[in-house]
């Protein structure tokens, strides 16, 4: 059974480009304390993380962001800056809640396959793993007829 391509206005898939783009080498580098004692860190490195893979005209196009590291001076541990990913998952947050927005009426396939047509390079299961998991959703606003989350609508803002 052929899939039938989803029409997305030009003008909303320019904007999700461009508001992920606008990522692309942003450092995080602010921890006011310790996680886990309180203590006080101290900038130890910066590790780039990609944030997502944009497809545009059938470029792909990796958009990575900066996270300082930092050891904390009492007990030792590594740390990192307050950043834009959610514990244990490989792409940006804001990604992610789309995934998961999209899922709430969506399959996982057509969730996956809105966001190919965003620009967004995502593939079914991993649009099920985001949606099966228990991370949380503050809601969704419609945007030309689509569920979008207000991470990714402040993203697009930027």
């Amino acid at each position: 059974m052929a899939r039938h391509p989803v029409k997305i206005p030009p003008m909303l898939t320019a904007t999700v480009n461009m508001g992920l783009s606008s990522l692309d080498g942003v450092l995080f580098k602010d921890l006011e304390k310790c996680p886990y004692c309180g203590g006080r860190p101290m900038p130890y490195d910066t590790k780039e993380k990609q944030y997502a893979t944009l497809i545009s005209n059938g470029e792909k196009k990796v958009v990575s962001v900066k996270v300082r590291r930092f050891l904390c001076h009492d007990c030792g541990k590594l740390l990192y800056a307050d950043e834009p990913f959610y514990p244990d998952t490989r792409a940006g947050s804001a990604v992610i809640d789309l995934a998961i927005s999209l899922s709430l009426k969506n399959s996982f396939s057509h969730a996956a396959a809105i966001m190919e047509a965003l620009g967004i390079e995502i593939n079914r299961g991993t649009v099920r793993n985001y949606a099966m998991s228990k991370l949380p959703l503050a809601g969704v606003s419609m945007m030309y007829g689509l569920p979008m989350p207000p991470s990714f609508i402040t993203l697009m803002g930027r």
